[in-house]
């Protein structure tokens, strides 16, 4: 299985802005401090955005879509997941909205939603239907139908609940209107807005991080519902073999209780 990995937000930054994406950026963090701040000055204003009929014109998606023809006929054995999937399955992968344009704005987006909401209602919702645009373009391109898609809402849980259902879930509601089920993904702990989350609409799973309590989810959604839970980041890093049995011993004893399953057996 062979992956075909995009950023229309990197992509429309480099046609348009100059700014270039490439081992150095990745690399050197002193530079992309540099070229982040100077991207989020970039946008002034929804007019400067380009028109989303153009943005399938971009060389940046043409080069996409030639990258991935290329690979379907190199690797004729194998299955070739286009630009802006998951799988074969069909479940389209995108940033979430406010994720999104963090990448055009930086931390100055959070200051304009209550200095200028409209504006970034604007940004939110070209976002929204540049990701329909490029969604539908390469599941024709593929010629795998769309079934679902999974939102990347990683910054999602740095606002609080008015501002989350204000900026950021009208659009994810177009989404799944468009798409069908929706996978939201968060990052850390998102009590403050489970209860937004869980107003979505065609929400079929949460992928919540960490610390989030699964509890306050299965009283809203109930047993049926599926969670998938992302292990904190203690259990990702690098150990020894018995500190890392124990952060996630401790994790699962903290996640099934509140999963409603309390077999855990003789804990050592």
């Amino acid at each position: 299985m062979v992956r075909v990995q995009a950023s229309v937000s990197k992509g429309w930054l480099h046609k348009n802005g100059g700014f270039n994406f490439n081992q150095r950026y990745y690399l050197d963090p002193y530079n992309r401090m540099q070229q982040d701040e100077k991207c989020h000055q970039f946008i002034k204003n929804v007019g400067e955005l380009i028109s989303v009929k153009k943005v399938l014109n971009l060389p940046f998606i043409k080069k996409l879509e030639e990258q991935y023809l290329q690979a379907k006929e190199k690797y004729r054995n194998c299955t070739i997941i286009p630009p802006f999937f998951w799988d074969p399955s069909g479940r389209a992968t995108i940033h979430g909205i406010v994720t999104t344009s963090m990448k055009f704005i930086g931390q100055d987006i959070f200051t304009k939603m209550m200095t200028d909401a409209e504006t970034v209602k604007g940004i939110h919702l070209w976002i929204t239907n540049v990701y329909i645009e490029v969604i539908n373009h390469f599941s024709n391109l593929a010629k795998i139908p769309v079934t679902s898609i999974h939102v990347g809402e990683c910054s999602g849980t740095m606002l609080d609940e008015s501002s989350y259902k204000e900026f950021v879930t009208p659009y994810i509601n177009q989404l799944g209107r468009e798409f069908g089920g929706v996978r939201l993904h968060s990052c850390g702990n998102a009590d403050h807005v489970i209860k937004t989350i869980c107003q979505i609409e065609n929400l079929r799973i949460i992928d919540t991080g960490s610390n989030t309590s699964l509890a306050k989810i299965r009283k809203i959604l109930g047993n049926d519902f599926e969670i998938n839970v992302f292990p904190p980041v203690e259990v990702l890093t690098e150990g020894s073999e018995r500190k890392d049995i124990c952060i996630t011993k401790s994790l699962v004893v903290k996640v099934l209780p509140a999963n409603g399953h309390y077999s855990l057996g003789k804990q050592r």
